[in-house]
Parts: structure tokens; C-alpha cells; sequence
């Protein structure tokens, strides 16, 4: 056994990337992250829920110790793609297609949109796919907690090029997720209500807890739509013609307007939903998802929005983060280095 660890992390080592900056703390950060990686996600170990595998047994764990999906998995294994160790996923895949996650998902799609072929993911749950926690619109309305796992499924075939992954494994569940979205939508292709990760946790005056057409959300279903038309024309699968018109007719983004950070001009920027501008300093930055983590913007644009980007970025840094958590940093940096401030992660 002692054997076998040792065996392993040399390999681990060995296997990813080395990264020395001229700063020896930043060194070993690095090094005790990629540590820290390896422990909560080994391949031959459990999916790594909120905890990892350090929760003190002599308390209660925070949060039930559950699966966060509107963000907190998806961060914990976002990385393994750029460190080269794509297997680290599987055993959170293994937990996803269990017979009773799915079921799961299977059943709150039905009782939501009365359908058989859509998963419907919840925000906080246990290995088995049920919610942790009292059920509300932040845990029920978040239909991006599918559509970010979905892009881990599409990252592990375009990592490892795993056609038979791809088909068996990936495609079943980026469609039944999308299936959902679809049933979401009103005749317009109007997403009628639901969240943008725990905005009114952030903001309770007077704040409703949900909305029409969140960024989030519009990000992530354009995404969805974009995924799908790939993997179909990969896979040799047909199109649902409903791909294309949610790519023509649903837009990258709500906007809203307000004063700049000086007071000085009316500007138009990214919104939380309709009617809704960031009024304050908010640890999710979901309304930025069409940036990261979707990458559902154009690979060129036009300088209206390159305006609209650029307003939501001033704005977004004027609110502070004050209230941000741990993960917000990452999740920051990944949107400043998108956006060309490349000095800003160091900051």
C-alpha cells in the first residue's frame, strides 16, 4: 500500500506541469495546490464534494458537506484538463450516471416541465443527486448547474479525443440538459424566470430572488447550443432544429444602464437579469458567464460590444470585493486574463 502511494504521486508529479516563478511563495503554492488537487480527486478515490477529503469527523460538516453545482465542483475540476490528468473526473462522472443521481435528475425535470427525456439539476446535493438543504429558487432555478457540469463532460472528450466517451457518456447528458433549457423557454425564446447564482443571497433589500433572461443563464444555454451541433456533426447524429434558432434568436447577454463609477455618463453594461444591474459587491461572477466559464461570446465583435464588455468589467471591479470567497479569486482571474488585463491575477 505504502508502495503503491508513493508509486502514484510520483507519477502525479511527473505528470503535470511544473510551473517557477520568481517568487518562491508562489512556488510552493503551486506545488501544495496541485497537492491539494490530487488528494481531493484521484481517480481511484470518490467525486470530490464541497469538503474534499478533509471534513473533521468530530463536527458537523458546513453545508451538509454536498456537491455544490453552481460552481464549487466545477472549480475543484476545472483544472485537471490544463494539469494533463482528465481521469480525476471519472469518479465524479461514475456518481453522475449512478442509477440514483440520475433518477434524480430524471424526476425533477418531470415534475418541473411533465417530460421524460430532460435532467434538471439541483444546486446542493448528496452523491445520490437529491437536494441538501431546504429547496428554494437558488436551489431549484439554476439550470446553468447542468450546463457547467456539461461543459466538464465536453472538455474530457476534447482532452482525450474518447469518441465512445463522447457518444455513451457525454452526449446523453449534455442533451438531456439541454432538454431542460429547452422546456424553459417561452414562445419567444425568452427565458421566463430563474436565477443568476446566488445574486439576492448577495443583495436581500428589496431584491427579488429571481428574474427574466439572466446573463448567466443566456450564456449557458448558447453554450449548450453550440456543444451539441458539434458533437452532432461529430458523432453523425441529427440536429434538433431548436440549436440553431436559441444560436439566432437568444442574445449573449441582458443589459441594463447606469452611471459609470465616476457619475459622470449613462452607460449601457451586462445585467444580473432584466431590470437588474450589479448594485453590489456580489461573490458570484455569473453574470459575467458569457466570459467564463461558457466562452459563448464571438471570437470577433463589434465595438458596441466591446463597449458593453468593457463598461461591465469597470463596473464590476468599482463594487469591490469585499464579500468574494475563496473560489471568487480564480474565477476573477479567468475573467481578467479573457478580458487582456493579464496583470490583474497577481494583484
Amino acid at each position: 500500500q505504502l508502495a503503491f502511494t508513493q508509486a502514484w504521486w510520483t507519477s502525479l508529479r511527473e505528470r503535470t506541469p511544473r510551473i517557477t516563478t520568481p517568487d518562491p511563495w508562489w512556488n510552493r503554492f503551486y506545488d501544495f495546490s496541485v497537492y491539494k488537487l490530487g488528494a481531493a480527486t484521484c481517480p481511484f478515490g470518490k467525486a470530490g464534494g464541497l469538503q474534499g477529503p478533509w471534513h473533521e469527523e468530530y463536527q458537523e460538516a458546513q453545508w451538509s458537506g454536498d456537491f455544490h453545482f453552481n460552481v464549487n465542483v466545477q472549480m475543484i475540476y476545472g483544472p485537471c484538463f490544463a494539469l494533463g490528468i482528465p481521469e480525476h473526473l471519472l469518479p465524479l462522472f461514475e456518481m453522475i450516471e449512478s442509477r440514483d443521481f440520475q433518477g434524480a435528475l430524471t424526476r425533477n425535470a418531470k415534475a418541473l416541465f411533465k417530460v421524460d427525456d430532460a435532467f434538471w439539476q439541483l444546486h446542493a446535493v448528496d452523491d445520490r443527486g437529491a437536494q441538501c438543504g431546504g429547496i428554494s429558487a437558488g436551489s431549484s432555478l439554476d439550470p446553468a448547474c447542468g450546463a457547467w457540469t456539461a461543459l466538464l463532460y465536453w472538455d474530457y472528450y476534447r482532452y482525450t479525443n474518447d469518441l465512445a466517451f463522447l457518444r455513451n457518456r457525454a452526449w446523453p447528458y449534455i442533451y438531456k440538459i439541454m432538454r431542460g433549457y429547452e422546456c424553459m423557454l417561452d414562445k419567444d425564446f425568452n427565458i421566463p424566470v430563474a436565477i443568476s447564482a446566488e445574486y439576492a443571497s448577495s443583495n436581500p433589500n428589496n431584491c427579488a430572488v429571481a428574474g427574466r433572461n439572466p446573463s448567466y443563464q443566456l450564456a449557458a444555454i448558447r453554450k449548450l447550443a453550440d456543444i451539441l451541433m458539434q458533437a452532432a456533426s461529430i458523432l453523425n447524429l441529427p440536429e434538433r432544429a431548436v440549436w440553431r434558432q436559441i444560436l439566432d434568436k437568444i442574445p449573449h447577454y441582458t443589459t441594463s444602464s447606469g452611471y459609470d463609477h465616476y457619475g459622470q455618463r449613462d452607460e449601457s453594461r451586462i445585467a444580473i437579469w432584466e431590470g437588474q444591474d450589479l448594485a453590489v459587491c456580489h461573490r458570484h461572477h455569473s453574470h459575467l458567464g458569457a466570459i467564463w466559464p461558457f466562452d459563448s461570446l464571438p471570437e470577433t465583435f463589434s465595438g458596441e460590444m466591446e463597449a458593453v464588455l468593457s463598461n461591465s468589467i469597470d463596473h464590476w471591479i468599482s463594487m469591490g470585493f469585499g464579500k468574494w470567497s475563496e473560489w471568487c479569486i480564480p474565477w476573477a482571474n479567468m475573467i481578467y486574463t479573457r478580458m487582456g488585463l493579464n496583470e490583474a491575477p497577481m494583484q
